[in-house]
């Protein structure tokens, strides 16, 4: 932990859910955090982006993501039904705006897992957001980890490593900093920074 910047809720929040921005290099772990988190604590949901890009193995369409064409996607686009979208390594992401209204109107805890240019957009629009940038221990154990994947050639990786030197550069402008060495600790850490940022805006 880094960096841990305070927000203050307004009022008219005070009976909505948080909120919660998770981001990182390709391969730091945020998704896995996000989904190990939402099993221990039943006041948290995640948000499902679409995607253009095929499944990775065991993933499940609307589960992990909704697969979608690029058409598809473009369409939704045109209709202004995305809170953010971004085009990340050859495949667009977005995160509906509907969904997530829905959940916070409903008390719920939101986690959206997004690049650091969608976290931005997100920012701007809910400013009393929470975000967590997460790292792997060291830049080795990144790459070790998009080897591990077996779903990227070696071009692809570079290019991802490239772009996380400048993703990390953007981590200034999170909340908390999370090291995921060891995916227990990076859980428990989360988990009781949630709660405290719960305690200061009261529902």
């Amino acid at each position: 932990m880094l960096n841990e910047k305070r927000h203050k809720g307004t009022e008219a929040q005070r009976h909505k859910g948080l909120l919660i921005i998770f981001s990182s290099a390709s391969g730091a772990g945020k998704t896995t955090v996000a989904k190990e988190i939402v099993k221990r604590d039943p006041k948290l949901t995640l948000s499902v982006s679409y995607t253009t890009r095929l499944p990775r193995q065991a993933e499940q369409q609307g589960k992990d993501y909704f697969f979608i064409s690029e058409d598809d996607f473009e369409k939704i686009v045109k209709e202004g039904k995305f809170l953010e979208w971004e085009k990340v390594h050859n495949a667009f992401y977005g995160t509906l705006s509907e969904s997530v209204r829905e959940k916070l109107s409903c008390g719920k805890d939101v986690i959206l897992t997004i690049d650091v240019k969608g976290a931005k957009r997100i920012k701007k629009k809910y400013p009393d957001s929470i975000s967590f940038f997460f790292r792997a221990s060291s830049v080795e154990e990144l790459k070790k980890r998009l080897i591990k994947r077996g779903t990227e050639t070696e071009e692809s990786i570079a290019k991802r490593m490239e772009i996380s030197d400048w993703e990390q550069k953007q981590a200034k402008d999170y909340n908390y900093h999370i090291v995921n060495d060891k995916i227990e600790n990076a859980v428990n850490e989360v988990l009781s920074k949630i709660e405290t940022e719960r305690k200061r805006v009261p529902r």
